[in-house]
């Protein structure tokens, strides 16, 4: 009797589908959006993911780039004075040029001993050349 009313297979399958699905983003599930074994369509939302982590890394590149900003003022305003600053080491690289060359003629026309004072003549025009140089070097763009 049992048999009339029950059918019963021993070879039955089901056919179905599995789709392995990622995320292209990390992130906090806050919650899903459909249950299981639901027919979902292309472009359709399945969870929603904590924006938290998001709005922390949205304000911390707000802050590196507000950050960035102001170095480029602090950077742009400090141009003049290094322009300055060049235009006076560049003066004083001339100056102790022209008073060393002075005393070099003075010292061939005269036959004079000015060997000291050309030498701190020529240790001037020196370190005046040297801080040119840096400041030529590290100026910023």
């Amino acid at each position: 009797m049992y048999a009339s009313t029950h059918e019963d297979t021993d070879d039955a399958y089901v056919t179905g589908y599995t789709h392995q699905i990622s995320s292209r983003i990390t992130g906090t599930i806050e919650e899903v959006l459909v249950d299981d074994n639901w027919h979902v369509t292309a472009g359709q939302p399945l969870l929603k993911l904590d924006p938290r982590d998001y709005q922390v890394a949205l304000e911390k590149d707000r802050a590196s780039y507000l950050q960035a900003q102001a170095q480029l003022v602090q950077a742009s305003a400090q141009i003049p004075l290094a322009e300055a600053q060049l235009a006076q080491a560049q003066a004083q690289a001339d100056s102790s040029k022209a008073n060393s060359d002075y005393l070099q003629r003075t010292f061939e026309r005269n036959g004079v001993v000015l060997v000291l004072v050309a030498a701190s003549a020529l240790i001037r025009w020196s370190l005046a050349k040297r801080l040119l140089r840096r400041l030529v070097f590290t100026r910023p763009l």
